[in-house]
Formats: structure tokens, C-alpha cells, sequence
């Protein structure tokens, strides 16, 4: 069974801060038309205006918009949905900023925090070396773990990676996984989302669940 948690973000800062993250990890967008048609797109920049500055994957959808309308938008990213209403004024290049953004977490399980591991760490076998990176989340389903921005380039979504620790459980034959992400990592405090420049953080599904008591 999936869980799942809702999130309204009406925050400003939190809101710009996630269109910021949109826009680093080139995430495709998707607007719903009146007539229910879809239009991909992806944000290039938010203007000094405080408005989105959008790019069409189809340059010729942008004739499909009603000027001063509301439209519906989403887009995937990390195992969450976002919803959210802009209005479209006459700039097919523009679209406005958000009051609030729903975010919808779902997992096929509970996900945990490793800070009070005691080694939170996990030890993966690549390209014939073994590399120990820090372990920042983990759930019976698979887990994320930090990379510095030098190694990222390694890890692409779909392939194939070992497993030989996870904390202080190691495992005799390593556990097989599949990269499902790899993105500049983003933490939220109580200044908002902040993004490293020198760590990544690479998301993982086991192709086989692991017994990790």
C-alpha cells in the first residue's frame, strides 16, 4: 500500500524556492488547457517581476492559451507530485508565481531518517571500486545517499548499482538497485530550501527488498 503525504505550501519564500529547484533540475512541466489538453514546458528563469519565465516543448502550444486565464499545472520530481494554479496574462513567455504549491509525497514505504545511525553510511560497488557515501534517508523500498558534485556524473537514473553496506549491516552477496534519480541536494531549514554545491543526492530502488533487521 502507498503512503502518502500532503503538503500546502503557502510560504513565498519556500514557493520561489521550489520553483529554484524546477528550474536546476530542468524538470518538465505539464499545463492543462480548458479543452484538457496538455502542454509540456519547462521554467527557464523567474523575472525580476516576480513572474516564471517559461520555455514550450512544442514551441507551438503556446497558441492554445486564453489570455487572463487560470490554469492548472504539474509536474513530478524525487517521488512527489506538485499542483498548482498560475494565470496566463498575454505573454505566452510568462506565467504568474503560485500563492500556494500542493506537494504530494508518495511511497510504497516508510521512509526513515539516518541521523541518529550509528555509521550512517553505505559502502556501493562501482565500475570494480567500492566507494563509501553518507546515507541520508532509507525505507525497505531503497534509499538516497550523498555524492559530491565531482562523482554525480556517474550515477544516471536506470542503471545498475551493489550495495555491500548499509550502516553496520553488510551483506555477503551485495544487493542489487537501480538508480532512480540524481539531483543537486536540497535541504530545508528554517531558512528555506537550500541548495549544496558540492553534494548530490542519488536515489536508489532495490531490485530485490533486502532484510535489513
Amino acid at each position: 500500500m502507498f503512503m502518502k503525504n500532503v503538503i500546502h505550501q503557502d510560504d513565498p519564500e519556500k514557493i520561489l524556492n521550489l520553483y529554484t529547484l524546477f528550474i536546476k533540475s530542468s524538470v518538465q512541466l505539464t499545463l492543462f488547457t480548458t479543452k484538457e489538453e496538455s502542454i509540456k514546458f519547462t521554467i527557464n528563469n523567474i523575472t525580476d517581476n516576480n513572474t516564471l519565465q517559461i520555455e514550450y516543448i512544442n514551441s507551438s502550444d503556446k497558441e492554445k492559451l486564453i489570455e487572463n486565464k487560470l490554469y492548472n499545472i504539474t509536474c513530478a520530481m524525487e517521488g512527489a507530485s506538485y499542483t498548482f494554479v498560475s494565470h496566463y496574462e498575454s505573454n505566452p513567455e510568462l506565467l504568474s508565481i503560485a500563492s500556494i504549491i500542493t506537494v504530494i509525497e508518495k511511497r510504497a514505504y516508510e521512509r526513515f531518517g539516518t541521523e541518529k545511525f550509528p555509521k550512517p553510511y553505505l559502502k556501493v560497488n562501482m565500475h570494480e571500486d567500492q566507494y563509501t557515501f553518507i546515507l541520508c534517508d532509507l525505507s525497505q523500498g531503497g534509499l538516497a545517499f550523498l555524492v559530491s558534485a565531482q562523482l554525480a556524473k556517474n550515477f544516471i537514473a536506470r542503471k545498475s548499482i551493489e550495495i555491500k553496506e548499509i550502516g553496520s549491516k553488510r551483506f555477503s552477496t551485495p544487493i542489487k538497485a537501480v538508480i532512480i534519480h540524481c539531483g543537486p541536494y536540497q535541504k530545508d531549514n528554517t531558512k528555506g530550501i537550500q541548495t549544496s554545491q558540492s553534494f548530490h543526492k542519488v536515489g536508489i530502488q532495490f531490485s530485490e527488498i533486502p532484510n535489513l533487521d
